[in-house]
């Protein structure tokens, strides 16, 4: 049939084949290249974002940590009122942080590790109240003490709280029922 066609009409024929095999390959492709933005998007806001916080949450966790050592074994009331204004700051910011964190739960298991690390660290800062009243009042050897028993347990535990909600995201990234990774 081919063979008593003029080259013209063959010619014809076969860039006409030619383009709608590449319009094929053309439209298989920007469908696989949309379902990559759409997994990527959802990767990150499933994922990416949500590691971020706990990230960040974890950095301003050790600073607070940090200034809770400087203010009970500072003899300075100046530096001690400043270092306790900055652990206020940064107490604030890890409570927003955790709010923002809350906003991007998709399983029950990172809802109980949240619930968790906010009674965590509402115990914690108790027992830092505590250690601040004992200090305040001149008690300082018995605020040492506080700070490394109670204190330095609840730091531990909010520690450990944070390592847990990292381990959810990592598990199932994508918060699907069952585990899935993905749509």
């Amino acid at each position: 049939m081919l063979s008593n066609m003029r080259i013209g009409t063959r010619l014809a024929l076969s860039l006409l084949m030619v383009a709608l095999i590449g319009t094929l390959v053309g439209g298989i492709g920007i469908q696989k290249i949309q379902r990559l933005s759409e997994s990527s998007d959802l990767m990150s806001e499933k994922m990416i974002y949500p590691m971020g916080l706990v990230s960040k949450m974890s950095n301003k966790f050790q600073q607070a940590k940090g200034n809770l050592s400087g203010i009970v074994y500072t003899a300075d009331p100046q530096q001690q009122k400043a270092q306790f204004a900055e652990f206020d700051v940064l107490r604030g910011e890890l409570e927003k942080l955790t709010a923002d964190f809350e906003k991007t739960l998709n399983t029950e298991a990172e809802r109980k590790g949240t619930a968790d690390f906010v009674r965590i660290r509402k115990s914690t800062d108790e027992s830092v109240k505590k250690m601040m009243g004992l200090d305040a009042a001149g008690k300082k050897a018995e605020a040492i003490a506080l700070l490394n028993d109670e204190v330095q347990k609840g730091a531990s535990l909010m520690q450990e709280a944070m390592d847990k909600l990292v381990a959810e995201k990592e598990a199932d990234p994508c918060g699907q029922p069952g585990g899935g990774h993905g749509r």
